[in-house]
């Protein structure tokens, strides 16, 4: 079995598997458990260490899993660079990373320097440009391999969507544009909170990287409740609009096609294909909307495809470049 310290007992470790109306598994814990049903016991996870420097993580974290065999060989440990607790074991063969943003930075060097075989983080992987200038020459000198939790680049409709970019299936695609809209109050990052750009636009960000390649050019404008990023790909561009202070919760990105309008976000995939105008003779205009949308089986669920990437890859997320450059569009 493969051994595995989990650092950060909070919302995106278990809480999560609380929500009613989350799609499950919806945490580490639960993409951890579900991905063990579909390898053999030798490739199965085993977690040895739960860490948090808060003892009421601890505490709550304990009380969830009540008497469950599966943990029953778990060590409990306050971690902290002071004492620098995990010094005192021997590496793991997976370590996850599901603190705050701003612990990644030091837990990473520490794990990568320890050459740490697996490790996964939660987006974003760092707070700063210099942090992911930094991380990325460690990286450079060691065998760790690092998984990057953007979970839609394992969702099944994302994953759709790509193949049909790169076959043109609705022909050449012309360009998009995104909208990120919350109740956040902050765009940036402050002394209590990351901001939206950070916790959430990096989702979005992710996701065109994903399905458009790397960024080769970036501005944008920036106002009180407003940001939006003018983006350049190698054929296209596009614009990502995050909107703070509102008083609902959107995911949108609408690619633009010479031959249909496809729209994807949080629960749907949509297309309107070209149709012969009724308002116009010789025109056409965008046709009624068509769900494509796949629902997806526990072990295609995106936590469980996490793990299983884990489990079974010898190579690490191969978009580390462009999610430490995800950083520094975001900080620019």
């Amino acid at each position: 079995m493969l051994n595995a310290w989990l650092i950060g007992l909070g919302r995106i470790t278990y809480q999560l598997e609380g929500d009613k109306l989350r799609l499950k598994p919806c945490s580490h814990i639960g993409g951890v458990l579900y991905a063990n049903k579909y390898v053999s016991k030798r490739n199965q996870i085993k977690f040895s260490q739960f860490i948090d420097c808060n003892d009421k993580a601890i505490s709550d974290f304990k009380k969830f899993i009540g008497s469950n065999p599966l943990f029953s060989e778990v060590c409990f440990n306050d971690f902290t660079f002071n004492n620098k607790i995990l010094d005192n074991n021997e590496n793991p063969d997976i370590a996850i990373i599901a603190t705050s943003t701003q612990s990644h930075f030091d837990l990473l060097t520490h794990l990568i320097k320890r050459q740490v075989k697996k490790i996964v983080i939660e987006k974003p992987v760092v707070q700063t440009s210099s942090q992911a200038k930094k991380i990325n020459k460690l990286l450079k000198n060691s065998s760790s391999q690092l998984f990057i939790n953007y979970e839609r680049r394992r969702h099944i409709n994302y994953k759709n969507l790509k193949r049909q970019i790169e076959e043109k299936k609705w022909g050449e695609v012309l360009s998009y544009n995104a909208l990120f809209a919350s109740n956040q109050d902050s765009l940036f990052i402050n002394e209590l909170y990351e901001g939206a750009l950070l916790h959430d636009t990096t989702h979005m960000l992710d996701i065109v990287m994903f399905l458009f390649g790397e960024v080769t050019k970036n501005n944008f404008i920036s106002k009180k409740n407003c940001h939006t990023l003018l983006l350049t790909h190698s054929e296209i561009s596009g614009e990502i609009k995050t909107i703070i202070n509102a008083s609902y919760f959107q995911f949108d990105l609408r690619i633009f096609f010479t031959n249909a309008v496809i729209e994807i976000g949080n629960g749907y995939f949509n297309v309107r294909k070209t149709v012969k105008s009724k308002k116009y003779s010789s025109f056409h205009e965008l046709g009624n909307s068509n769900s494509l949308t796949k629902t997806y089986s526990i072990k295609e669920n995106p936590f469980t495809q996490l793990y299983l990437e884990v489990i079974h890859s010898e190579k690490g997320s191969l978009h580390i470049f462009e999610a430490l450059q995800n950083i520094k569009i975001l900080l620019t």
